[in-house]
């Protein structure tokens, strides 16, 4: 709590001295950055929607960066309309040292070989012989896409998959749950399964938990992440979402107590690694059930039973 007191105030002085949006709404509602002072004031600072962010975006860049030395990034648009917004550099590595801390958690590390399941266009959708992937070797990774797993193309795949040592799996719940639903179909085995495999991007469903688990025989986790980077949450051993609180606050927004005493609401973001364009509460359309106790695994940040 110390830590994001800490970012919460220095990012509200920065984006009130280099934001000239912030500089706008803070001086229309009679706020000044040093009446943020506590967590629980972040509540002072106005909401920020994704229509303010498309409205807005010029007024939301930061003056203290040439927009050159800026990167342009966009929402994959899974859950609604794309979302256009500029990062840095810095912001980019921070939000993979997030993830890759929730990776060796499970004790994976950055050079073990993986392979990973996407819907990015690696592999011509006309092509119908293998291979069926590409090998992207600085990564030590092999990537498939999902146009390719299909009935007829599934026999290559496992073969693929079988002829080498991936120490885990990577990519969408819904592309690897349709790959373990060919496999049983076809009757077919994964004979050389990974140690671990890790979704990202969207919901990873129950149903699809357990025929990954059951056909790959190894454990699934996720994150809660977003492109906009004003957050991060990585689940534990245990299985339950725990706030990287280095990375951002995830604010429980309208919160309704429910019945085994968590809490359900919005989830409202502020990042602390984006200065070139900074997220301070904003509204990413998603809802948490916060944990009412501590969670077993040890770790005393803030705990996400779900993500919905």
């Amino acid at each position: 709590e110390e830590y994001q007191v800490k970012k919460l105030c220095e990012l509200v002085h920065y984006a009130y001295n280099n934001i000239p949006y912030y500089k706008e709404v803070l001086d229309k509602r009679g706020i000044r950055p040093e009446d943020v002072k506590s967590l629980s004031d972040i509540k002072k600072m106005p909401l920020l929607s994704k229509e303010d962010v498309r409205n807005f975006q010029d007024k939301m860049i930061s003056l203290a960066f040439p927009k050159n030395k800026l990167i342009h990034s966009h929402t994959s648009g899974t859950s609604g309309k794309s979302l256009q917004f500029f990062t840095t550099e810095e912001a980019i590595q921070f939000q993979w040292a997030v993830w890759w801390r929730h990776k060796k958690r499970f004790g994976v590390d950055i050079d073990d070989r993986y392979a990973s399941f996407t819907g990015k266009g690696a592999v011509p959708i006309t092509q119908k012989k293998p291979p069926f992937w590409r090998e992207n070797r600085a990564f030590n990774q092999t990537v498939f896409t999902m146009h390719h797993i299909t009935s007829s193309k599934v026999h290559s795949i496992i073969e693929k998959l079988n002829s080498e040592k991936y120490v885990y799996y990577t990519g969408y719940p819904s592309i690897i749950a349709s790959l373990a639903a060919f496999v049983e179909d076809s009757g077919l085995s994964i004979e050389r399964g990974p140690r671990i495999i890790f979704t990202g991007a969207e919901t990873l469903y129950e149903d699809q938990r357990v025929l990954i688990e059951r056909v790959f025989q190894c454990p699934v986790t996720d994150q809660y992440g977003f492109s906009e980077g004003a957050g991060n949450a990585s689940k534990c051993e245990e299985g339950f979402f725990h706030e990287d609180f280095e990375f951002g606050i995830l604010e429980c927004g309208n919160g309704e107590e429910i019945n085994d005493g968590s809490t359900r609401g919005n989830i409202v973001a502020t990042g602390f690694s984006n200065f070139g364009m900074p997220f301070i509460r904003y509204q990413t359309g998603d809802t948490g059930i916060w944990k009412a106790s501590e969670c077993k695994c040890g770790r005393k940040t803030k705990t996400l039973v779900k993500i919905e």
